[in-house]
């Protein structure tokens, strides 16, 4: 096995400056860029690996790094969203020299639940993830929303913690979308498109066991709706189908109404609607959502939606985490990441306004050549319709 001393014998130098120049820190010892390359060299071609543990024993670091997810043992899909997040923050810490370890929310969950730590016995203890029984992070990530009390536990628990899409909020080690913005760049779109009355499809304000999006997007709408002096319906849904949605949304699909759903799933629920009652997003109403997948760029690309890059903000996460080990006395600023308005297809004027010489797309054809009329589809020539 190949060791420092293999390399300093080949440089000429001492083990203790092929140690400083292998982790980052040749100038501290004076080392020559040339001589610095030179060590390096050798390293490749003997393809040498630092032993993980001797390196774990001299800077009391384990180099392990946790990410907090919403996911349980029984329920693995909570947020499949998350899938994007977290590549992002493994970029970022395998960047830095980390190793990433996955933890869900239930893990912490157990620990909490009963008395001191290093007491716990039983089942609950068992199932704890290793990271906690044997303290192997040196830091952690969260991306979920979790209630204060459980923050206080988790910084407890693992005191470097970067709160990332989460509900904590502090002026240092915090990271997330601007999600007020994301509601009020969706309304602000969809009126300037030409649509004077908004429907908001979502849930309404949140509260300490909900993620801080549902509120923060319903504020922006709302905002914009009122700087705008637009009508502003508000229809509160939950996350599954229902049947009545159909009934609701019969009397509030027109060319004058568009329609903010809080999510895509949301988004999917109005279109299916429509299509029940044949209508169609951007013809008949419009239609916008507030977040965006990268399943929607392929399968729905025609969906006006507030477009946000989850890697990204992963990567990000990772980095200041990164930073705040690297100096644990130097805090990192919180800040937030707004997302970008796509304009599609569904935030389009319909043909009945086109008809009537309203703004509005480019030609009935683009129009998708549809009308509503008494609940019946009836289609329309560019002739007939400029008549």
């Amino acid at each position: 096995m190949v060791t420092l001393k293999h390399i300093a014998h080949e440089a000429g130098v001492s083990p203790g400056a092929v140690s400083k120049v292998l982790n980052g820190r040749g100038t501290e010892a004076r080392i020559s860029p040339e001589r610095a390359a030179l060590i390096s060299s050798i390293a490749r071609r003997l393809n040498y690996h630092p032993n993980a543990a001797a390196r774990s024993m001299r800077s009391r670091q384990t180099g392990h790094v946790g990410l907090l997810i919403p996911n349980a043992r029984d329920f693995p899909a909570t947020n499949p969203q998350a899938y994007y997040t977290i590549i992002g923050v493994n970029l970022g810490l395998e960047s830095a020299g980390y190793v990433l370890s996955l933890v869900r929310i239930t893990d912490v969950a157990d620990l909490a639940a009963g008395d001191d730590e290093g007491a716990r016995t039983g089942p609950a203890r068992a199932g704890q993830s290793r990271v906690f029984r044997e303290r192997m992070l040196d830091g952690m990530i969260v991306i979920t929303h979790v209630p204060a009390a459980f923050a206080e536990r988790v910084e407890r628990l693992v005191p470097r913690v970067v709160w990332a899409d989460a509900n904590v909020w502090r002026d240092r080690h915090c990271i997330r979308r601007d999600e007020f913005h994301a509601g009020r760049t969706a309304a602000e779109g969809l009126l300037a498109a030409g649509y004077r009355r908004l429907v908001w499809h979502g849930t309404f304000d949140a509260d300490a066991h909900t993620h801080y999006s549902h509120g923060d997007r319903l504020a922006g709408v709302r905002a914009a709706a009122t700087a705008a002096a637009a009508v502003l319906v508000e229809l509160k849904t939950d996350w599954c189908w229902r049947g009545g949605l159909v009934s609701q949304y019969r009397p509030l699909l027109r060319p004058d109404t568009a329609v903010i759903a809080e999510d895509v799933l949301r988004a999917r629920m109005v279109a299916h609607a429509a299509w029940e009652l044949r209508r169609t997003p951007g013809a008949d109403f419009g239609l916008a959502c507030c977040e965006d997948t990268p399943e929607v760029a392929n399968t729905w690309p025609d969906l006006a939606r507030v477009e946000f890059d989850r890697y990204d903000l992963g990567r990000r996460a990772a980095e200041m985490l990164a930073a705040r080990l690297a100096n644990p006395d130097a805090g990192c600023a919180s800040y937030q990441l707004r997302g970008r308005w796509i304009a599609g297809r569904t935030a389009r004027r319909g043909a009945a306004e086109i008809a009537d010489g309203a703004p509005g797309l480019a030609s009935p054809a683009d129009a998708m050549d549809v009308l509503v009329h008494e609940g019946r589809r009836l289609a329309v020539s560019p002739a007939a319709s400029q008549g």
